[in-house]
């Protein structure tokens, strides 16, 4: 008889998960395949391709269970000489098992086939021609190698298998299990050899079947899912098919921060590599499109550099498929926000363009002038009373003496007793005359600026935003923090929903701003926490976590909190560490192994041909970077060095930056220059600065490195001239 297109609706009790999700009727293909393995079972002949196993119900009745295609099961139970047959997309052994089928599945209700004799010699027939036809059974994989063929076994599931993107080729290549043993001997450990071998003795779909869900329960690989709905399979594959698509998906938690609700600002913590910037860029889409959506509405995504924020708008292009969407959403640095909030209600708002150092230049002039206008007889120097200006003044909005004086506010290195702060007072307070007179403002001034003006009624109700996403917070000072939450409405007291949502890693910091979101005034409402790198390989997150340890950190909020471990999914080559005798020769060493990666990484299975300006070389100093570029242009290798605004466009120039500059960046392979003279600090500043700021800089320095290692997608190197310092 036919079947008739039916679905059980009635889920039954326990154990059916998914069993009966959704149970349809055969089509004419899978009539086809249940016959001919009803027939074979029937015989006594083994079916190839179609496995049956016994499953015994509760009900102590057996049925049996045919693989009828790759995506469908079929299940059937003899009755009367005739057979019951249903499929189910979704099965599970475990269910299947508790379900009584005849109580459950009364006769006829999903359809039965009866097998006449004459169908049934038809049936045989075909299952003979079959089994004789080369390649006819779609359990068996390619012999002696069953890897060989990469439709039978896509670069996919090899990756999910364990196998590195470097040894794909190999394993491919190799002509049978003698092979395999001798490639094992040249990569000892660096290959899954328990599933290799069982496959070579047992090449069949179902074992390696079999593999991949004993690898997905150990936790050595995420489950499968659609690249477009959840994690993909092997984030190298998607890597080198689109970077572009790679970033367009995202993990259930890190679906989960983007569509998440609060009652007021919201907090996604995660180390490096965890998909915070994905976060940030799909929340700011989602609280366009969805939350926020009147014409009117604008969104702010921000974070503390202009280069970062230059990329994150790039990729907000690739997120937003909707251009009115889109056009409602300004991505731009904090500072260039806060500039162009003044401008817009008629305020001017110089803060020294330019790279930050030509900034920080202006204020130490202008701060070595008021001391010296305002009679200061002291021993600080003008960038430490820069940082107290910035940490203590602008950070905690003080405008009086006696607010600075009898507090215990933040400051760089050692701090001021009151005696020493009413001596200071004078020069800060000349400072911001020298300042006012010159046009200048401090990037906190400014946005302090902002904040009353928004607390007095005094901006352009159109200059607001509807929500705020601020992108690496731990580097935002607290005024910039007062900022986002008075440009959208959240004050103390009355929270905004949905308002503001802060992301952010304290291993992260490497700038000292001295503050938290609660000393901003802000309460936060809601904390996620993203648990696992999807940017780095395993072996690049442990050496970056090296650089971290006795360094404490926090959760943004002012609280310490213990740093958890963030595996990553995937594995790589182990990063590379070399000392070097002097520049030359440290230039010479990279040159070579950046060409090296290129071609590797190029001849990797599914890969695009790689290009210089996919790796990076990262130093602390200015002075180094134009050091290495120089000399890496020397031994043709060309090199660009990355400074403040838009990013070279020479995809064929190794980008050459310093490691704050990379900050939010990411990179196919970095090399991280590091020695005694420039980490943290010159053995001559180490000599000379109080035990205080040493620690401090210590600290930072171990944030930056860790930043700048994990960069790094796939490859790293660790070098530096001269023994390598304490910490590296």
């Amino acid at each position: 008889m036919e079947l008739t297109p039916q679905r059980n609706l009635e889920i039954p009790v326990r154990g059916t998960r998914s069993f009966f999700r959704d149970v349809d009727a055969l089509t004419e293909e899978s009539r086809t395949r249940a016959r001919k393995a009803y027939v074979r079972w029937r015989l006594g002949i083994r079916s190839k391709g179609l496995n049956w196993e016994k499953l015994h119900n509760r009900a102590g009745a057996e049925y049996r269970s045919i693989r009828g295609s790759r995506t469908i099961r079929l299940l059937y139970v003899e009755r009367d000489g005739g057979a019951l047959f249903f499929a189910a997309n979704l099965h599970d052994y475990e269910a299947a098992e508790t379900i009584d089928l005849a109580a459950l599945v009364p006769e006829g209700s999903l359809g039965s086939w009866d097998p006449d004799p004459a169908r049934e010699a038809e049936a045989l027939a075909e299952a003979a021609a079959e089994e004789d036809a080369a390649g006819a059974d779609p359990d068996r994989l390619p012999e002696p190698n069953p890897f060989s063929d990469p439709e039978a076994v896509p670069d996919r599931t090899m990756l999910r298998l364990g196998v590195l993107w470097e040894h794909v080729g190999a394993v491919r290549n190799l002509a049978d299990g003698i092979a395999l043993l001798d490639l094992f001997a040249r990569h000892p450990g660096a290959l899954p050899e328990d599933e290799l071998i069982a496959l070579f003795d047992n090449p069949s779909r179902s074992e390696l079947q079999k593999r991949l869900r004993e690898r997905v329960a150990a936790g050595l690989v995420e489950p499968d899912e659609d690249v477009d709905g959840g994690r993909p399979e092997a984030l190298d594959y998607w890597r080198a098919a689109s970077l572009a698509r790679f970033r367009a998906w995202l993990s259930p938690d890190q679906r989960d921060a983007v569509v998440a609700r609060s009652p007021g600002a919201a907090v996604v913590l995660g180390a490096a590599g965890t998909g915070k910037t994905a976060v940030a860029l799909h929340r700011a889409h989602f609280l366009a499109r969805a939350v926020f959506d009147a014409p009117g509405d604008r969104i702010l995504l921000t974070t503390f550099s202009t280069t970062l924020a230059e990329d994150l708008s790039r990729r907000l292009d690739d997120v937003c498929d909707d251009p009115a969407v889109r056009a409602r959403i300004d991505v731009l640095a904090v500072n260039d926000a806060v500039a162009a909030f003044l401008r817009a209600n008629g305020v001017a708002a110089d803060s020294g363009p330019g790279p930050a150092r030509d900034y920080n230049a202006r204020c130490d002039a202008l701060m070595k002038r008021a001391a010296a206008e305002a009679g200061y007889a002291g021993a600080r120097r003008p960038g430490w009373l820069r940082q107290e200006y910035e940490m203590a003044i602008d950070g905690a909005g003080i405008r009086r003496e006696s607010d600075y004086v009898g507090r215990v506010l933040p400051g760089p290195g050692t701090k001021p007793d009151d005696a020493e702060k009413k001596k200071l007072w004078p020069v800060f307070r000349r400072f911001e005359a020298l300042a006012e007179a010159e046009g200048f403002r401090t990037y906190g001034g400014a946005a302090n600026l902002a904040v009353r003006m928004l607390g007095g009624g005094a901006a352009d109700p159109a200059t607001r935003y509807a929500a705020a996403v601020a992108d690496e917070t731990q580097d935002l000072s607290p005024p910039h923090l007062r900022f986002l939450a008075a440009v959208v409405g959240d004050t103390p007291g009355r929270p905004k929903p949905d308002g503001l949502t802060f992301v952010g890693d304290a291993r992260q910091r490497i700038f000292d701003h001295g503050g938290s979101i609660r000393s901003a005034g802000i309460s936060v409402c809601d904390v996620r926490r993203l648990v696992r790198n999807y940017r780095s390989t395993e072996e690049i997150r442990l050496r970056a976590e090296r650089f971290l340890e006795g360094v404490p950190f926090d959760d943004l909020d002012g609280d310490l909190v213990v740093r958890d471990p963030s595996p990553a999914v995937r594995r790589g080559p182990p990063v590379e560490e070399f000392r070097c005798e002097d520049d030359a020769d440290e230039a010479a060493k990279i040159a070579e192994t950046i060409r090296r990666w290129i071609d590797e990484d190029s001849r990797q299975p599914g890969s695009p041909a790689r290009r210089p300006g996919e790796y990076a070389v990262l130093s602390p100093s200015n002075k180094r970077v134009e050091i290495l570029r120089a000399e890496l242009e020397k031994r043709g290798v060309p090199a660009v060095v990355v400074d403040a605004g838009e990013t070279p466009d020479a995809p064929d120039s190794v980008r050459v930056m310093t490691m704050h500059r990379a900050k939010g960046l990411e990179y196919q392979g970095v090399a991280l220059d590091l020695d005694a003279q420039n980490w943290p600090m010159s053995p001559h500043q180490a000599r000379t600065l109080p035990p205080e700021e040493i620690v401090r800089r210590e600290r930072r320095a171990r944030c930056l490195a860790y930043a700048a290692l994990t960069r790094a997608i796939r490859r790293a190197l660790v070098t530096g001239v001269g023994p390598a310092p304490e910490g590296v």
